[in-house]
């Protein structure tokens, strides 16, 4: 770099405090790459669809999982080509972690002002939630980085009225769809914009329809796949099976209210003080209160001439709210990292509340703005930033048993064995074995009788019991060794620090006589 530019640079400090944002996003992260010891169930799934894909194992018992293609195209391709493995895997995650951050920026910037969009910026960069899943193999890190791109061409075509950029981000939401389905709730606030921006002339609206177009051209590909594969194409790319059985009773209007609490603290930090947590919500809900109102206020104004400031507002609030909404309405165990894309709208929102404020009050004394910004700011960062770090490591050994278990059964067994095991996924990744499991989802219809017939029928060479996916395994299923020990021999266990057992691997003796 020559010396007149590096100068250039060094004068530009909003340049500077996002580098130095994105550096302490990355180091975190990649601090943590190799703590976790063992892949969760959902990715275990897809590092198995990868090695099946890839040629790597043959499993008689698993089906390539599509709902994640985008994500599985990058698992598939550099398990394939370059061998990588789970923390390899890991640092693409973060690479898209750091993009979402650079564009939450850039949202922030075009929309508001560049210390609005740094603000933004360094909240997400050190939100706890986000931190937790930049370095664990699943797609809510990546469809979410795929939205802020798509938000921020969208909004450029709001607002600078150029067709381009909002067929570029159709383009991008085929991206974000095609990583994660049910992202598709993101279009949501980008109808409701475009209606009140297009009215009703939306249909007439060349570069939309280019745009819808360019969303299935995206995904094409995989859709000819699916349906030529399938013959329910819909529940397999969505996940979604089941229908009534799986979502019964979930669909309730009270959980809006009831999931509150637990949005309020994935949003701040579970580890802020009850009063600090009181400050920060307050004056989270005073500034979301006063776009309310402003939007209420300037409804007429938006609808007669399509202010960008109201359309903006608008916009952002649609963009928070529809995650929460959908994911409420869908079930009372709504899972934190469900609600991730809404941070950056959030906290877009409260760094331009934020800037707003301090303004006001350096008009009276020139530091005293930035001395408020800076005093809400990093109390929250440093909390969200321990939280991150200190649940990463918490969690870190979660199915540790598991994995040990796998790679012990894969050394003393043959790709032909089978074994049983309540972790499905993870066994079947770390084992390499055809893994069944005890009675799938529908538990409640199998009982010891009928597994003496699966033990037959299938003839495993190993059963795995554990304390781990208690949902998926049976009660009776931990006296059934000691009540058939003729059919069940234990032959590995791992054990607590108080030499409880966590797991125990039985070894399979289909000639033994039935107690």
């Amino acid at each position: 770099m020559k010396k007149e530019n590096f100068q250039k640079l060094a004068k530009n400090k909003v340049t500077l405090i996002l580098l130095l944002i994105l550096l302490i996003a990355f180091f975190i992260r990649v601090s943590l790459i190799k703590v976790n010891t063992a892949e969760w169930w959902d990715s275990a799934d897809y590092m198995t669809s990868a090695k099946e894909f890839a040629g790597k194992v043959d499993l008689d018992t698993y089906e390539i999982n599509p709902r994640r293609p985008f994500f599985l195209m990058i698992l598939w391709g550099s398990i394939l080509g370059l061998g990588l493995g789970d923390v390899a895997m890991r640092f693409s995650v973060i690479v898209f972690a750091l993009l979402g951050i650079y564009f939450t920026y850039l949202i922030g910037k075009k929309m508001f002002n560049e210390y609005a969009g740094l603000i933004g910026a360094f909240l997400l960069a050190v939100n706890w939630l986000h931190i937790f899943h930049s370095v664990r193999l699943l797609t809510d890190i990546i469809a979410m980085t795929w939205w802020l791109v798509t938000a921020y061409y969208f909004w450029k075509y709001l607002d600078e009225d150029k067709g381009k950029y909002l067929v570029l981000s159709g383009v991008f939401f085929g991206f974000t769809v095609f990583t994660r389905a049910a992202s598709l709730i993101m279009i949501v606030p980008m109808l409701a914009a475009l209606f009140f921006k297009e009215k009703f002339n939306i249909v007439k609206n060349k570069n939309a329809w280019l745009a819808v177009l360019m969303v299935f051209l995206v995904m094409s590909p995989f859709i000819i796949w699916l349906f030529a594969t399938y013959d329910n194409p819909v529940e397999k790319f969505t996940g979604i099976g089941g229908g009534e059985q799986r979502f019964a009773g979930r669909w309730q209007f009270s959980y809006l209210w009831k999931n509150l609490p637990a949005v309020s603290t994935t949003i701040l930090s579970p580890e802020l003080t009850q009063s600090s947590a009181m400050f920060y919500g307050v004056l989270f809900i005073l500034i979301t209160l006063y776009l309310l109102w402003d939007v209420f206020l300037g409804f007429d104004i938006l609808w007669k001439e399509g202010s960008k400031d109201l359309l903006k507002k608008l916009y952002l609030l649609v963009w928070i709210g529809m995650p929460y909404v959908f994911y409420s309405l869908a079930g009372a165990g709504v899972e934190h990292r469900y609600l991730i894309s809404m941070f950056p709208a959030m906290f877009i929102l409260f760094g331009d509340g934020l800037v707003r404020l301090g303004n006001l009050l350096s008009k009276k004394w020139k530091y005293l703005g930035l001395i408020l910004i800076l005093v809400v700011i990093l109390p929250i960062g440093y909390s969200n930033y321990k939280y991150g770090v200190s649940l990463t490591v918490a969690k870190s050994s979660s199915y540790a048993e598991v994995a040990l278990a796998g790679q012990w059964i894969r050394e003393r067994s043959t790709p032909e064995d089978n074994v049983i095991s309540a972790s499905v996924f993870q066994n079947m990744y770390y084992s390499e074995r055809n893994t069944h499991p005890f009675v799938g989802r529908g538990m409640d219809k199998e009982n010891e009788t009928l597994f003496l017939e699966r033990l037959e029928e299938i003839n495993p060479k190993y059963v795995v019991i554990s304390v781990y996916e208690p949902a998926f395994t049976p009660q009776w299923a931990y006296s059934f060794p000691q009540k058939y020990s003729q059919l069940l021999k234990p032959v590995q266990a791992y054990l607590d620090q108080n030499q409880n057992p966590i797991l125990v691997i039985y070894e399979y003796n289909g000639s033994g006589q039935k107690s």
